[in-house]
């Protein structure tokens, strides 16, 4: 039943229409302490089989932490970023799925793979430069991609 929830919750937020992080944090918030709900029914009902509890406890005990330690870290988000005056309104383009190392995220697209393969790193040059002092053309990478896409079809490199 937990993992079921888990895919459920990636399934609702990755499949979603909707465009922001602050739009998915209550569906994360309740998904996660669903998750945390699970954990505890899944002990109740070894409470006559202490072996068998104590594995299960073990099995868990884990998932237990990463997930309420991701249920803290999002209720305390808003908070800790507008301590550093910073806004949580991170659009969210692509789902980034990282694969295992030394691989590229599962959004590249297969022809992608070839061009970054054949680049040669010491002859690229940046169309872009980001500078959050404001010392060269942009001062957030944000800005610097919409103009970029407002201007121009072709690829740009960012720096």
């Amino acid at each position: 039943m937990l993992f079921i929830q888990l895919q459920i919750l990636y399934s609702d937020i990755g499949d979603s229409e909707l465009r922001n992080i602050n739009d998915h944090k209550n569906e994360l918030k309740t998904g996660l302490s669903s998750v945390i709900s699970y954990q505890q029914s899944c002990l109740v009902g070894f409470e006559q089989d202490n072996n068998m509890k104590e594995t299960m406890q073990k099995g868990i005990f884990g998932a237990s932490e990463h997930t309420s330690n991701a249920l803290t870290i999002l209720t305390k988000l808003s908070d800790i970023l507008s301590e550093f005056d910073i806004q949580l309104n991170i659009t969210i383009s692509h789902r980034l799925n990282f694969v295992e190392k030394n691989e590229y995220l599962s959004w590249f697209l297969a022809k992608d793979h070839h061009i970054l393969a054949r680049i040669d790193n010491s002859n690229l040059k940046q169309n872009v430069v980001v500078a959050k002092d404001g010392s060269d053309q942009f001062k957030t990478i944000g800005v610097a991609l919409v103009a970029t896409l407002k201007n121009s079809n072709i690829r740009h490199v960012i720096l």
